[in-house]
């Protein structure tokens, strides 16, 4: 729990072993695995080389995966089916997904991060809707506090955070009384 504990964790796994085609993301004590090929079953064999070697190397310095935190997904524009060979973690097969979950943000298979948007949207329209009793009491409202509602933003997804854009400018009509228009594209 000290300070020098996440920097002291991140030297003793940055070691992990990765076989070819395979890379790997490392942030505190979360693991993405990422194979790569063109055919789909080939990267699921490399990946799981892969995970087999890292479960031998964490035995080795007494880690523990937990299997039922463990996520799969295919990224790919074709047709999916669940008859691509199951990843297997620690005698564990792994189903999988539509879309997995990693550091907070929602990423389908396709990569168009639909649902990701969908999920901040829901959050921000929340967020306004906690804070509508306070808007009476006409506290100063500050901007930034919108910000960290959008925790992935790039330009060609303009169009799918069109609807986090329409909650954040009700919030702030609703909390600026100007009825004045900021664009988020703007700030950042």
């Amino acid at each position: 729990g000290g300070c020098l504990s996440s920097v002291l964790f991140s030297i003793y796994i940055n070691d992990v072993p990765v076989g070819p085609d395979v890379k790997i993301a490392l942030y505190a004590d979360d693991l993405l695995i990422h194979g790569n090929h063109r055919v789909p079953n080939i990267a699921v064999r490399r990946t799981q080389e892969s995970i087999d070697t890292i479960i031998n190397w964490a035995s080795r310095w007494r880690l523990k995966f937990n299997p039922a935190k463990t996520e799969a997904v295919i990224f790919s524009n074709k047709k999916f089916y669940q008859d691509y060979n199951k990843l297997n973690v620690a005698g564990q097969d792994i189903q999988w997904s539509p879309s997995i979950r990693y550091l907070g943000v929602t990423i389908d298979r396709k990569l168009t991060f639909n649902r990701h948007a969908d999920e901040v949207t829901t959050k921000a329209r929340g967020r306004r809707a906690a804070s509508l009793p306070s808007t009476q009491q006409q506290r100063p409202y500050r901007e930034d506090k919108t910000r960290d509602l959008q925790d992935v933003r790039a330009p060609h997804h303009d169009v799918r955070f069109s609807r986090l854009e329409d909650v954040r400018r009700k919030i702030l009509r609703e909390k600026d009384g100007s009825g004045a228009i900021h664009r988020l594209t703007d700030h950042l």
